[in-house]
């Protein structure tokens, strides 16, 4: 076992806090806190066999293969609040644990404490929690907050109860757009502020499948993303200078001279609006592009196509060979060179001549 004194002093103090938290705080079990009103669970498709994967995304996909894939809703009643970091349920003060919509080995982030105890919260009489653990990316915004109106719709709750979201998610442009889409449909949103706790007699905390056909098709419905059969356009997704990770490439010329000798349209996704990144993506019978959030546009495209995937070594996740599956795309994957930086936030090259090759096979 490693010494944890050789940590780093923050990660010591944030296990030290954790520890005190989950063993000294009062608490509320969830399951007796909690009403399961709606519960669903599926065996993954994801086949026998492992996919041409990068080695460290092969280990991921390996383990979330082996995971459950569940779809539920929970009521909390009483004197209950929602938390304002990451929307973790108390009942009568305490915390119940587990409450949030964090999937298997996503840890539960701290709570505001005092939100809950000083009182003069905001009260009503039921909301619909949308909150998540990863709710501002842009991924995860697509994948685990919207589908959760999918599941309230199901049930039938009244339109009169309003969701609730963020601060920090009501001040991103793609969910103002999604508001101007009319998405919530008359629904009422609430905006909780980053330290304040909401209070209601009734919480509803609805959590959907990860990488759902189903609920692809919804959001294309719900959103306008209209089929398209014909082989389509091309389109590079470039992170530009507003990509809150910054990992770019050091060789962008050779990058953009390479998209338009194949004829690729370089876009980036964050000077574009909600509506033109679906119109965009849902044309697209070619995708290339580094990991990252702009990708989750895939499950706009309802017709054939390719995604070329560009990985740093050591990070990312099998999310969008998933999408790719999902939407019957083709699916190829080549490693970018030299990495510098940490490895969330690395800068790389484009091996020129590995992607000049794909597009070559896949363009004719």
């Amino acid at each position: 076992m490693a010494n944890p004194y050789t940590k780093p002093l923050h990660v010591v103090r944030k296990r030290v806090v954790r520890w005190a938290e989950r063993r000294l705080m009062p608490a509320v079990d969830r399951d007796s806190a909690a009403q399961l009103i709606h519960y669903e669970t599926r065996q993954k498709d994801w086949g026998a066999d492992l996919p041409d994967l990068p080695e460290h995304i092969q280990a991921v996909y390996q383990t979330w293969r082996r995971d459950p894939d569940e779809s539920w809703v929970r009521l909390y009643e009483g004197a209950v609040t929602l938390d304002p970091v990451a929307g973790l349920i108390f009942v009568g003060g305490k915390v119940v644990w587990g409450s949030t919509d964090a999937r298997p080995r996503v840890r539960e982030r701290s709570p505001k404490w005092r939100a809950h105890w000083s009182g003069g919260q905001r009260g009503f009489d039921a909301v619909i929690s949308l909150r998540s653990i990863f709710e501002t990316n842009y991924f995860h915004y697509l994948n685990d907050v919207l589908p959760k109106l999918r599941l309230i719709e199901r049930l039938g709750l009244p339109e009169t109860i309003p969701v609730v979201v963020s601060e920090r998610l009501a001040a991103c442009r793609f969910f103002a757009d999604t508001v101007r889409l009319g998405f919530f449909a008359g629904r009422p949103v609430i905006v909780q502020g980053a330290s304040e706790a909401i209070a209601a007699k009734k919480i509803y905390v609805p959590s959907d499948f990860d990488c759902d056909r189903v609920a692809f098709d919804w959001l294309c419905d719900r959103l306008g993303a209209t089929p398209h059969a014909e082989r389509g356009d091309a389109i590079y997704v470039h992170r530009g200078a507003s990509s809150p990770n910054r990992r770019g490439y050091r060789n962008e010329a050779e990058v953009f001279a390479l998209m338009a000798r194949h004829g690729v349209r370089v876009v980036d996704p964050a000077e574009h609006s909600l509506a033109e990144q679906i119109a965009l993506f849902a044309n697209a019978g070619l995708v290339i592009g580094p990991h990252g959030a702009g990708l989750a546009n895939l499950l706009f495209r309802r017709g054939p196509g390719n995604l070329i995937e560009l990985f740093n070594p050591n990070i990312g996740t099998p999310h969008y060979y998933l999408i790719a599956r999902l939407r019957g795309l083709g699916y190829r994957w080549r490693y970018n060179l030299n990495p510098q930086g940490k490895e969330n936030v690395a800068s790389s090259e484009m091996d020129i001549a590995e992607v000049d090759a794909v597009l070559k096979e896949l363009m004719g």
